[in-house]
């Protein structure tokens, strides 16, 4: 189980992106019930990163 996160903020390409406003756009898709957002390094991108997700589907039998 992960724990907080390394850093709060994705620079990508010079924007700031605060991968806590991008889980929680995703949780609101029909079918998304968990969103992980983190930074992943790119070789083309010199001081940035791209941003990864993973995400669990809600709905299932454990489901309240």
């Amino acid at each position: 189980m992960l724990s907080g996160r390394a850093k709060d903020l994705i620079i990508y390409a010079g924007l700031k992106v605060h991968p806590a406003e991008v889980e929680a756009a995703l949780r609101q898709v029909d079918g998304v019930a968990e969103a992980c957002v983190f930074g992943v390094p790119h070789p083309s991108l010199r001081h940035g990163r791209r941003g990864g997700c993973g995400t669990g589907a809600g709905g299932g039998p454990a489901a309240g």
